[in-house]
């Protein structure tokens, strides 16, 4: 007879990916991209973007025209991207249920914090619109840091975003603490760092699909 499984332990600290799980971004990259890679009939797919998400703009691009074999460097590749998706990061939305969720937890005093790959100037594009949501986060460490030596899935964001809570938080780095999300296979939507008797734990999402990751976690249906 197999032993029982453990009881979930609460978690006392969140840390959020940014891209498709806070904001509707990653369809704005796979259309830039397809339309660039499109010109030398070349498909961006899901098979290309899961190897680059998360990753820091230059050493993306050099994947994507290494996979491709696009006649184009990695240099020119994150400019004509990034030159094309100025236009489009300030129409990015709030994905669904988001809001609610990220409410929900702060009225809950869950310290959270964003973990998020982009750069400085590009998160500024990103949540022009949504300045009063990323201000209920406890902190941001953006993929431009200092302390951020190496991109996802390598720990050192994560890290680095742990230790800025006051106090820090102690982390934990069992596989069992860490959640990771669907999208990218790896862990980047949220980390649980520690635990807490009084924490809301029913509340933290363990899986999300890809249409309204978030609502049916609060909704009792």
């Amino acid at each position: 007879m197999a032993a029982p499984m453990p009881s979930p332990r609460p978690v006392t600290h969140l840390l959020f990916d940014m891209d498709g799980l806070l904001l509707d971004t990653e369809r704005l990259y796979s259309v830039v991209f397809q339309e660039i890679c499109g010109r030398y009939r070349k498909t961006y797919s899901w098979d290309v973007k899961s190897l680059v998400m998360g990753k820091k703009a230059l050493e993306a691009a050099q994947i994507v025209i290494d996979v491709l074999q696009l006649p184009m460097s990695k240099e020119e590749l994150v400019e004509e991207s990034q030159d094309r998706l100025q236009a489009l990061f300030p129409t990015a939305a709030l994905m669904p249920g988001v809001e609610r969720l990220i409410q929900h937890l702060r009225a809950h005093h869950v310290p959270m914090a964003v973990a998020t790959s982009s750069s400085s100037a590009s998160f500024q594009m990103k949540t022009s619109s949504h300045k009063d949501f990323f201000a209920l986060f406890d902190h941001i460490v953006l993929g431009d840091d200092p302390e951020v030596r190496k991109g996802k899935p390598d720990p050192d964001i994560f890290l680095a975003c742990a230790k800025r809570f006051s106090p820090p938080a102690p982390v934990d780095k069992t596989p069992s603490r860490c959640r990771p999300t669907p999208q990218s296979h790896s862990v980047s939507a949220e980390t649980v760092l520690s635990t807490h008797p009084d924490s809301p734990s029913r509340v933290i999402p363990s899986q999300r699909k890809p249409s309204s990751p978030w609502r049916s976690k609060l909704d009792p249906s």
